[in-house]
């Protein structure tokens, strides 16, 4: 496991690494200079082209394994399960074991978002602490409107795993089963496409209070501002996934 969190975590940084270390590419490009300039660094524009070629190599060769390791783990276990347990008790606890596995997935996934978003969010509030603090204090008070979508999502998500279990029982849990479905499934839909409209405003509101104390000039800023950005946006899926872990929870109680 601590492995997998490892690769699947240092997958998730190179996802966003190259798109931040190609800006000042970019920008050295558009200007005709021979030379890449960053926070008082000058290197040369080809082998910073070089470096960057190396960085997208090893980003899709870790990314490729993070992800063909996470499926063939969840494939493993699926394969020793059926293998391993009588047909007349596999089917009866597929389900149970099926949503424990998905967990993995989750988690795996949940972590390799969660710790680039946090490296990533520091770092440009390290970069700087006032645009960094003016974030934080919008996304508080973001952070209680989320509470209560939370709050709605695990009951319905709880009420559709109790109705999962009574599915193979009269007509009439199948009816609780489809309403509870439908209502965690809108509260999903919820809470996933909330995310570009907390981080893209929350960085607007953030940029323009900033800028009136002279804490955004200059375009190394707008590197900072973007790394504020992936990285908001990956802690974001990084909670999406972990409640999804949490509407799974139940398949992991014990047997009574």
């Amino acid at each position: 496991m601590g492995f997998v969190l490892l690769v699947v975590g240092i997958s998730g940084i190179l996802e966003t690494l190259p798109i931040l270390v190609s800006l000042p590419l970019i920008k050295a490009i558009f200007d005709g200079s021979d030379l890449v300039r960053f926070q008082g660094i000058k290197i040369d524009l080809l082998l910073y082209f070089a470096a960057l070629l190396g960085l997208l190599i090893l980003r899709f060769v870790l990314g490729y394994y993070s992800q063909f390791l996470n499926a063939s783990l969840r494939i493993e276990l699926l394969t020793q399960y059926r293998r391993n347990t009588p047909s007349d008790q596999r089917k009866a606890g597929r389900l149970q074991f099926g949503k424990r596995v998905q967990a993995l997935n989750f988690l795996w996934v949940g972590w390799s978002q969660f710790l680039p978003g946090m490296i990533f969010s520091l770092l440009g509030i390290l970069l700087s602490p006032v645009f960094g603090g003016i974030t934080c204090g919008i996304l508080i008070v973001w952070m209680m409107v989320l509470s209560r979508v939370k709050i709605k999502q695990d009951a319905w998500h709880a009420a559709t795993n109790q109705a999962q279990i009574n599915l193979d029982t009269p007509d009439e849990h199948l009816d609780k089963w489809n309403d509870s479905k439908l209502k965690s499934a809108s509260w999903d839909a919820i809470n996933k496409n909330l995310r570009e409209f907390i981080v893209i405003s929350t960085l607007i509101i953030a940029l323009l209070v900033s800028s009136k104390f002279g804490a955004i000039k200059g375009t190394d800023s707008i590197f900072m501002v973007i790394l504020m950005l992936r990285g908001l946006q990956q802690l974001f899926t990084g909670y999406i996934m972990s409640q999804q872990l949490s509407g799974l929870k139940i398949y992991f109680k014990n047997d009574k």
